[in-house]
């Protein structure tokens, strides 16, 4: 005996559908908001380590090359030669890193994800938070249901809207149809 279900069920579960597919496409904005933001800040990290080290580097092998050559034996004769092919490239390096390190710092700065992925993973979970109690029919659900959950969903969306994220676009979820037009179609139909 099969069960149909009531057409109150069916909006039930459609509305529960779209609180979940909303979490999600939060949820995965915020990972590759996070993932894309502690990339740059351990790119920077790294980068500032290796100027440092370069620094030193050169700093050492300056006074190397101011050491007398008198008292040398042969090896680190040629050790001192080659230093003077690799002196130049180190000192580019040391002009060229920090100019990279400075760009990529106002890069971050600029679009900060950092803020982004926060504000998203808090939404998502103010989401999950009220699915759960919709379903559970505890605090305010316990009465018109429907109607409070599509409103808790519509305040999460709209402070979302009047954040920083709201400048940046969002993924859909993998199983969410892409709602976006390609540039070549976009192109395409213009020429037309």
């Amino acid at each position: 005996m099969s069960q149909d279900k009531s057409p109150t069920e069916a909006a039930d579960r459609k509305l529960l559908d779209f609180a979940w597919n909303r979490h999600k496409v939060y949820s995965k904005n915020a990972s590759r908001y996070r993932s894309r933001f502690a990339f740059l800040r351990n790119l920077l990290l790294v980068l500032s380590v290796v100027v440092v080290a370069l620094s030193v580097i050169d700093a050492s092998l300056t006074k190397l090359q101011l050491t007398k050559t008198d008292s040398i034996n042969h090896l680190q004769k040629t050790f001192l030669s080659g230093i003077h092919i690799l002196q130049p490239t180190l000192q580019h390096c040391l002009i060229i890193l920090p100019i990279t390190i400075s760009a990529l710092l106002a890069f971050a700065v600029k679009f900060d994800r950092g803020n982004n992925w926060l504000l998203l993973r808090g939404s998502a979970e103010v989401l999950k938070s009220e699915i759960y109690c919709y379903r559970t029919r505890i605090r305010e659900y316990q009465k018109n249901r429907d109607e409070i959950l599509a409103h808790k969903i519509k305040l999460v969306s709209e402070r979302l809207k009047g954040s920083a994220v709201h400048q940046a676009a969002l993924n859909p979820y993998e199983e969410e149809p892409s709602s976006h037009y390609k540039l070549g179609w976009v192109i395409k139909i213009m020429a037309q």
